[in-house]
């Protein structure tokens, strides 16, 4: 490997600026502050509004409204329950956020301007963006060419198939602020050391959820209606997909995180245009397995980049190892 100054294009200010401006990276910067273990718990617990307690007071919110108020189940009131428990749990965590940080934190006066805060704002914007149009390119193009039938069933896989992504996205949440620590301190082995153990940590939860869904997927399917057991096989086409993005391990992660943000964003629109692309093709002769096989190659067309962006720009083997 050529010598190189790895983390010479980015420094632990603009690190920071940067951590703050992702989508839910001001927990992160306050995390920057605290000792290791802290960190890691206070990212963890942060994980808890999103993932527990979200889903539990939609569910609250719904029992509610269908067995007190007695309104009938219908797609406006699942939305009304989602709005609810999204608005709820932004508050609280607002509220917990504001606390959590530390006293000079919270005092601190911004120094930029807020163009240039846009301007590095925009990057990670790109990256939502895309995130949330490539993992609906299956259903818009079966809403677009297939059925409102298939189009359901395939609603159901897509949420079946996200518990068995939610390690990466987890260890990525509490990887990313020790990304910019080991990056701002030029710490080469602490950095391997993340990515090695991350890209271990997603995988093994993959395998996991994997093995689970193939032993309880038809019972899971057969929960939303027996319909929805057409979603079988799609359902297992799409789980490569999973393990491929935890081989890739921690690389998303760390692209944006130290300073290359825009080439993440990058990535991800082309892996959303990928998407959209195989799905017009597949979809209308193939239904369903079209769109599985659309977030196939959108995820394997991932993978490769985001690796191969972290070699050139950062001489890093960010997959697994």
């Amino acid at each position: 490997i050529p010598k190189r100054d790895w983390s010479s294009d980015v420094c632990s200010s603009d690190l920071v600026e940067r951590l703050a401006q992702a989508p839910g990276g001001q927990h992160a910067v306050g995390e920057v502050v605290f000792r290791g273990d802290e960190k890691i718990d206070r990212t963890r617990e942060a994980q808890v509004l999103e993932a527990v307690v979200r889903p539990i007071i939609l569910l609250l919110v719904l029992a509610a409204m269908i067995y007190l108020v007695g309104m009938a189940p219908t797609s406006a009131l699942a939305m009304i329950g989602q709005l609810s428990a999204s608005v709820i749990v932004f508050v609280v965590g607002g509220i917990w956020l504001f606390q959590s940080l530390p006293r000079e934190t919270r005092d601190a006066m911004p120094e930029r301007e807020a163009e240039g805060w846009l301007r590095q704002a925009f990057p990670f914007l790109a990256i939502s963006g895309a995130s949330a149009f490539g993992g609906q390119a299956g259903m818009l193009a079966l809403g677009a060419m297939g059925t409102a039938t298939d189009t359901g069933i395939y609603a159901a896989v897509l949420r079946i198939n996200d518990i068995a992504m939610m390690g990466i996205y987890s260890i990525g949440a509490i990887a990313s602020p020790l990304f910019v620590e080991t990056l701002a301190r030029k710490d080469r082995a602490g950095l391997v050391h993340l990515l090695t153990w991350g890209a271990r940590g997603a995988l093994l939860f993959a395998l996991l959820a994997s093995a689970g869904i193939v032993l309880l997927g038809d019972w899971v399917l057969a929960a939303f209606g027996k319909r929805f057991l057409e979603g079988h096989d799609p359902l297992y086409i799409m789980l490569p997909g999973v393990l491929i993005s935890a081989f890739a391990g921690m690389s998303g992660f760390l692209l944006a995180m130290s300073g290359h943000a825009a080439q993440r964003a990058a990535v991800g629109w082309l892996c959303a245009i990928s998407n959209i692309l195989v799905c017009i093709v597949a979809v209308p002769n193939h239904g369903i397995y079209g769109a599985a096989w659309g977030y196939v190659v959108s995820s394997l067309i991932n993978a490769i980049l985001c690796l191969f962006l972290c070699w050139r720009y950062l001489r890093v083997w960010a997959g697994l190892r």
